[in-house]
């Protein structure tokens, strides 16, 4: 298990508001720096059989065309990931709520954040109905 997941599953637990997971897309492009962190949380590899790998990209104007194409295999002596991936945030989210189960952590659904104390190496959070989870 990756090193980053076995931490945040021994020193948390996700607290959310909603009864689930988003399904609206709230982002849709991986960044070379992203997708190095989700390598060390151990979810890349799925996120990339479902995303599109981007080597280059453009800026348009409607009129004009293309006004700049940037090619990112300029990275990759600065990176293992010379691209981007085009994938919905609907799509990385269960993933990582996946993984974080299969880890033995869990996600708190319909718990919305009434307080949050800081602590000596952590926090301990307050939900709306009263419960406290700690995390550190």
């Amino acid at each position: 298990m990756p090193r980053l997941l076995a931490s945040a599953v021994t020193d948390s637990s996700p607290v959310r508001a909603e009864p689930e997971l988003a399904a609206e897309s709230r982002a849709s492009t991986f960044h070379p720096p992203s997708l190095e962190m989700l390598e060390g949380l151990g979810v890349l590899g799925p996120l990339l059989e479902r995303g599109l790998v981007s080597r280059t990209f453009q800026y348009r104007e409607r009129r004009g065309g293309v006004v700049a194409e940037l090619d990112l295999s300029v990275l990759a002596g600065d990176t293992p990931y010379p691209f981007r991936v085009q994938c919905e945030q609907g799509k990385l989210t269960p993933i990582l709520r996946d993984h974080l189960v299969q880890a033995g952590g869990e996600v708190r659904f319909g718990a919305a954040v009434r307080t949050v104390e800081p602590e000596p190496g952590g926090v301990t959070v307050t939900t709306s109905a009263g419960e406290r989870v700690r995390g550190g």
